[in-house]
């Protein structure tokens, strides 16, 4: 451990870089094997429904890697019209490696964190001049269960690519302070800031941080400053300038999701989410993925003490920022980075996020790390304690954040452990209600419907909550054919929320299905005002005019789908459809193929396109897109099959039905598929087309022993 609690010189500072070359290494290589071991179990985990689907998977942008309109689009509107070019761009390198294999996503989250980490250690050493206080400041801040948020989820590659950029820049400073006539050490701080801001834009305090660091550890700035001088205060006008256009544009592009808290509450839960934290810090337990803002607000007395400890805190660290610039330092870093997600600016719906402590929480880090040092100054076995505790308190907190990770496993284990930490979190509630919507469907209902139990009628911050479990109950009711419930509750989300594209365009798929086609259009067209690049809503309002037999409007809404996403084979298969009505046979088999390109397993595509190759005197062609459907006939019938006998052992036969009955369609010669929907039907007591399909099933082989058995034991009833 180094003998000063104070910065070395320059001359000292390079001589303790050199004598101290092996132990930095092996502190780096330490951190990176650190963070690996810690987090290598999300390797493991799939996307999850937050944000990943907006971020990656669903978002054509994004998943299909780079392109040029894509590199636009990251800059010009990005995921949810919120300004991340930089993490948008990192998520499309990912897709363009990895594709949608959620592993790679997740290695790279968790490699970022550890180059962080990595960079942390390495510009706190180089300021500082103490190898040992700096390697256990980037070990706390790497290993907390804090982090499990910023790293488990992949839209949150914002923080873990915005923390290795401002990691970067302190660093890229550091150099400039020493050689401060240097302009391309210059242009490099400016450079990676303004990296750092397109990766997340909370990045805007690093500028009155860096003002923090010219105090100390730099001391370009205070009593330990050789002289006054107005340089430290004029070369951060060019980065302040920076952070004030990015703010101007994260307040323009970053719209509340939930109706805001009044001025009064937000300061109040600011005050109390920065207490929180410090709590949190400490006593890492009880960790969610979303914090509620309480019902009934929060209580005075709590609010009166958050106010109080903070207070003292900060007059105690001003009183004693000469002897401990560290404390002063590191307490301010933590409250001024705080103030763009403490809750004053209104963004999010929740009180507090565990991703907000990322890169605030260093500044505790080293004021507990620093004022620890000087506690154990005077001990004699001083060099004892601080290893030893420190090694204990980090093997404690790896244990803590790899249970931590546990809980970001699926949607299901992370909302199930919200409402364990908080049963009346109704954001959880909905939240779960989303997991659950694909394996559990009674479950999801009752969890929409504890969402319209729970959530306040007088606080509309819970209105939009209300208005998606109205959404999704309506969904679930459409997908049973229970039409006139499901328009009621979409009739009930838009009285919520007026402008909710979404509603409006699964009413329309109601309409469509009733056959009343001119309403359908209304409420398509609704949504399309609200959402004018939705390219799914594109292709069902072009589907109605069809219909309607509004063929040219049709056609145009499927070229403008193209336009926005070539990748839709819906609209390249459905253009193609009503080209080749119209008897422009070139351009629609153009679209056909890459309809199949897209979707290999569209089956009744390939006998359009062959037809239309005959047409056309392209008879081998035909012949080849035949066989291939064929070919893919079969795979799909195996796929479904296989689908569906794992939902027979999970009790759900009504889809494992569905599935059987796609499988035989796609592979009519198949007997395992038939076996199987005939089993699946006999089950349910729909005996006679079990044996329809028995009997299929002998007829593709006429020595299918058991099909003759179940046919005997049917007869026999």
């Amino acid at each position: 451990m180094s003998r000063t609690l104070t910065p070395l010189q320059p001359s000292d500072r390079r001589a303790e870089f050199r004598a101290n070359a092996w132990y930095g290494a092996a502190v780096c290589g330490a951190l990176m094997v650190a963070v690996l071991l810690t987090f290598s179990r999300t390797f493991g985990y799939g996307f999850l429904k937050i944000d990943d689907g907006s971020f990656v998977y669903n978002e054509p942008h994004v998943a299909n890697g780079f392109s040029w309109s894509g590199i636009v689009w990251a800059f010009t509107g990005g995921p949810l019209q919120e300004w991340y070019p930089l993490a948008v761009l990192s998520h499309m390198l990912d897709c363009q490696i990895y594709g949608l294999d959620p592993a790679g996503h997740h290695a790279t989250n968790v490699l970022l964190h550890a180059a962080t980490a990595v960079t942390l250690f390495l510009a706190l050493w180089r300021m500082t001049g103490n190898l040992w206080p700096s390697a256990l400041v980037a070990a706390l801040f790497a290993l907390h269960p804090l982090r499990v948020e910023s790293v488990a989820w992949i839209a949150e590659r914002r923080d873990v690519l915005s923390g290795l950029c401002f990691t970067l820049t302190l660093a890229a400073y550091d150099a400039y302070v020493r050689h401060p006539r240097s302009l391309g050490r210059y242009l490099a701080v400016c450079g990676l800031f303004a990296l750092g801001l397109t990766a997340k834009p909370m990045l805007v305090t690093l500028p009155p941080l860096l003002v923090l660091l010219d105090y100390w550890p730099l001391e370009r700035l205070g009593p330990r400053a050789a002289a006054f001088s107005w340089r430290p205060v004029i070369d951060k006008l060019p980065l302040f300038g920076l952070a004030f256009a990015v703010a101007v544009v994260t307040l323009e592009t970053h719209k509340p999701w939930f109706a805001p808290l009044a001025l009064s509450e937000r300061l109040a839960s600011a005050a109390v989410g920065c207490v929180a934290y410090l709590g949190q810090m400490f006593v890492p337990i009880g960790l969610s993925g979303f914090y509620c803002h309480p019902e009934a607000g929060l209580p005075t007395w709590q609010v009166a003490a958050a106010v109080i400890l903070l207070l003292v805190i900060s007059a105690a660290v001003v009183i004693w920022r000469k002897p401990c610039p560290y404390l002063f330092v590191g307490w301010f870093w933590y409250l001024g980075m705080l103030v763009p997600v403490s809750g004053l600016t209104p963004v999010g719906g929740e009180a507090r996020a565990d991703r907000y402590t990322y890169l605030p929480q260093i500044g505790l880090d080293i004021a507990l790390v620093w004022g620890a040092m000087r506690l154990l100054a005077a001990w004699p076995a001083r060099r004892w304690v601080f290893g030893i505790g420190s090694a204990l308190v980090l093997v404690v907190l790896m244990a803590c954040t790899w249970r931590q990770t546990g809980f970001w496993r699926n949607d299901k284990t992370l909302w199930e452990h919200a409402l364990a930490c908080d049963p009346h979190n109704v954001r959880a509630h909905y939240m779960l209600g989303n997991a659950l919507s694909q394996i559990d469907e009674a479950r999801a209902v009752a969890e929409y419907n504890l969402v319209l139990e729970r959530a306040p009628t007088n606080r509309d911050v819970y209105g939009r909550l209300r208005a998606l479990a109205h959404f999704y109950l309506g969904d679930i009711e459409a997908g049973h054919g229970n039409t006139a419930a499901a328009a009621a509750h979409y009739e009930q989300a838009l009285e919520l929320e007026k402008d909710f594209a979404a509603a409006e365009a699964s009413w329309g798929l109601q309409l469509a299905k009733e056959g009343k086609l001119a309403e359908a259009i209304a409420r398509f067209e609704r949504s399309l005002a609200i959402a004018p690049d939705n390219v799914a809503t594109l292709c069902y309002l072009a589907a109605a005019q069809s219909q309607h037999h509004e063929t040219d409007e049709a056609i145009a809404n499927y070229r403008q789908a193209l336009k926005i996403d070539g990748n839709s084979s819906l609209a390249h298969r459905n253009l193609g459809i009503l080209l080749a009505q119209r008897q422009a046979q070139t351009e629609a088999i153009q679209h056909f193929r890459r309809a199949i390109e897209i979707d290999p397993d569209d089956l009744p595509l390939y006998r359009e396109i062959a037809g239309l190759l005959r047409q056309n005197g392209k008879t081998s062609e035909a012949n080849r897109y035949e066989e291939t459907g064929k070919k893919a006939g079969l795979r799909v019938a195996e796929a479904q099959n296989l689908r569906g006998t794992e939902l027979v052992k999970q009790g759900k036969m009504r889809e494992a039905i569905a599935l059987f009955r796609t499988a035989v369609a796609a592979g009519p010669g198949n007997v395992a598929a038939h076996l199987n929907l005939a089993d699946a039907l006999a089950s349910q007591g729909l005996l006679d087309e079990a044996r329809v399909e028995y009997r299929k099933a002998l007829t593709i082989a006429p020595d299918c022993v058991p099909a003759k058995q179940y046919l005997e034991q049917l007869d026999n009833r």
